[in-house]
């Protein structure tokens, strides 16, 4: 995002000239080291995989790995937490950068271990221990060296995680015993997660915080003094996700940070404190917030879902202002995107829980938004991963109306906009990306599409409306993909399909048959379609009222080969054997 000079003046101003000026160098040249850090510990490729959804083991199984009855261990590590909190009491940059000094990757570590017991959350519940591990991050920020940013190495990363549940036990405050107690009955000690527990209560105190707010009085939401930390080092923590947050959607992708929603909902805040004072925050911060809570969309954990789409939603506001503003970093940064899509709409439902239809093409649009020509490696599997979700969501429903076919349509509306970013050549690519196509039935989805919109689109005008919508939308991506990808691999790679296509034909001659038409001709298989369509047959039922040679698509039995004109011949030749065919117990026999 480039902000004009006057707007950057005045954030420089409001916020920590030292990170404004290191964000300003590195926000667009941060690249992923593979040396680990004497001081830092390990690359962001090497820490990740430490901290997945899979590390959060239940406590028992923590307090029996960890130690955690030594009374030395847990002295020590209370010591650190003091240390940290320290730090975040302190105001001079020099004694704050002393003190950093003396904390170490392994104290940290030992903090972050402690965290999964719930013995350590009142010692954790400290709004000093939040701002401490802020000025931490800032140590690795203002670093001299370029590739250094708070997430690239796990110094800086365990410092966030460790604030996000410090500041989630602060936020939640009396709740989360009340929550520890219903879980640990719940789940028994055996399946017990007290950072679980912990980031569902905080969760649903920013659902019910946002949804509020302008319900009851914002006044709550408003007030400076009710912040759990001052509103400058807020801002701190706001440049850092904002200035790093290519390695910030790295990391929520393949970690997890609990209670991540309580973090944000103080950024929300800060927005709306901020826009307050002047309309120039809402570039400022606004445009900033809906990026960041749109990256973290990605990477989301079912129990905090719910808390981001109410934060979203309030923010939705600034959607045409970051339209305007907003700006990819690099190619990296695009196709990292690519790929977070790709692992939201795949990621297990235990957890991740999958997005809706509703919401794909939200998120499906914010990706889009950033793609550029060379970032098209993701694309094949892309494509096909939509369209497979999009068969789920219709499969077993009689009709698509209303805002899911409006939601459908968007996103093939967003597909075609990725066939545009297609350059030329790139022969490889392309031929994955419609074999994947090929495979996912796309073109039985789009036909199955328009029969399920038949009696919908009956309803009302509105519906009647949607349905040309529908119909123009299809065309355009066809078109589209026609005029990128070669004739003979789009001839190739559907070469299989025509026998499946057929089952559709009696629907769609009520409707949509020119769509269908249109499909076949930009996929290059119209010439075998009208071959099967028009080539005279005899039907093998004895009693079909038609001619003995008819044009038609054949109904060929997989058992014996018998052709018939239609599916009704061929049911009733089976069921009554008329004419003494006995086709049901020849096909017994072979």
């Amino acid at each position: 995002m480039r902000l004009p000079a006057r707007d950057t003046r005045l954030l420089e101003t409001w916020t920590c000239p030292l990170l404004w000026s290191h964000i300003r160098q590195t926000a667009g040249a941060q690249t992923l080291v593979a040396k680990v850090h004497p001081i830092w510990g390990r690359p962001i490729d090497k820490y990740a995989c430490s901290f997945t959804i899979e590390s959060v083991i239940p406590e028992s199984t923590t307090k029996s790995a960890l130690n955690l009855a030594d009374v030395e261990i847990l002295d020590k590590t209370r010591t650190t937490i003091l240390a940290i909190s320290k730090i975040g009491a302190e105001e001079d940059s020099r004694k704050i950068k002393c003190l950093a000094q003396d904390v170490t990757l392994e104290m940290l570590g030992s903090v972050n271990d402690i965290a999964s017991s719930r013995d350590s959350f009142p010692v954790l519940t400290d709004p000093q221990l939040v701002r401490g591990c802020i000025k931490l991050m800032l140590t690795v920020a203002s670093s001299k060296s370029k590739s250094a940013s708070p997430f690239s190495y796990e110094y800086g990363y365990i410092c966030f995680r460790i604030l996000t549940i410090s500041f989630g036990l602060c936020l939640a405050g009396e709740d989360v015993d009340a929550a520890l107690k219903a879980a640990s009955v719940a789940l028994g000690d055996s399946n017990y997660h007290p950072l679980r527990a912990l980031a569902t209560v905080v969760a649903s105190a920013v659902q019910s915080n946002v949804h509020m707010a302008p319900i009851l009085s914002e006044k709550n939401v408003l007030d400076e003094g009710t912040l759990i930390i001052p509103p400058q080092e807020g801002l701190h923590l706001f440049n850092i996700l904002w200035g790093d947050r290519k390695l910030f959607l790295e990391a929520i992708l393949s970690t997890y940070v609990p209670a991540l929603t309580g973090v944000l909902y103080m950024l929300w805040r800060l927005w709306r404190i901020g826009r307050q004072k002047s309309s120039d925050y809402d570039i400022l911060l606004g445009v900033p917030l809906y990026e960041i809570l749109r990256r973290y969309c990605l990477g989301v954990t079912r129990d905090q879902d719910r808390a981001l789409s109410a934060l979203i939603t309030d923010s939705q506001c600034m959607a045409d202002l970051w339209l305007h503003w907003s700006k990819i970093l690099d190619a990296e940064d695009s196709k990292a995107l690519l790929r977070g899509y790709i692992h939201r709409v795949k990621s297990p439902e235990i957890w991740h829980g999958g997005p809706s239809v509703l919401s794909l093409s939200a998120i499906l649009e914010f990706v889009v938004r950033f793609a550029q020509p060379g970032t098209d490696e993701p694309y094949p599997q892309l494509f096909t991963e939509t369209i497979n979700f999009l068969w789920d969501e219709i499969d077993g429903d009689e009709q698509v109306e209303g805002d899911k076919i409006g939601n459908i349509l968007y996103v093939f509306h967003c597909l075609v906009k990725l066939l545009d970013e297609l350059p030329n050549g790139m022969i490889s690519t392309k031929r994955t990306l419609v074999e994947g196509l090929a495979e996912s039935d796309l073109a039985c989805f789009i036909a199955w599409l328009i029969v399920l919109r038949r009696s919908a689109m009956e309803k009302s005008q509105l519906e009647r409306d949607r349905n040309q919508y529908l119909f123009a939308t299809i065309r355009a991506f066809f078109d589209r993909l026609r005029k990128k990808i070669p004739r003979d691999i789009l001839m190739s790679s559907f070469n299989e399909n025509l026998d499946d296509w057929m089952r559709y034909r009696d629907h769609l001659m009520c409707g949509g048959w020119d769509v269908w038409r249109g499909i076949t001709e930009s996929l290059e298989q119209d010439l075998k379609l009208h071959a099967i369509i028009d080539w005279p047959i005899e039907c093998s039922y004895a009693r079909c009222f038609h001619s003995s040679l008819m044009c038609g698509p054949r109904f060929i039995c997989s058992g014996c080969g018998a052709a018939y004109c239609s599916s009704r011949c061929q049911t009733m030749d089976w069921v009554y054997a008329h004419g003494g065919t006995e086709h049901k117990k020849k096909c017994t026999e072979c």
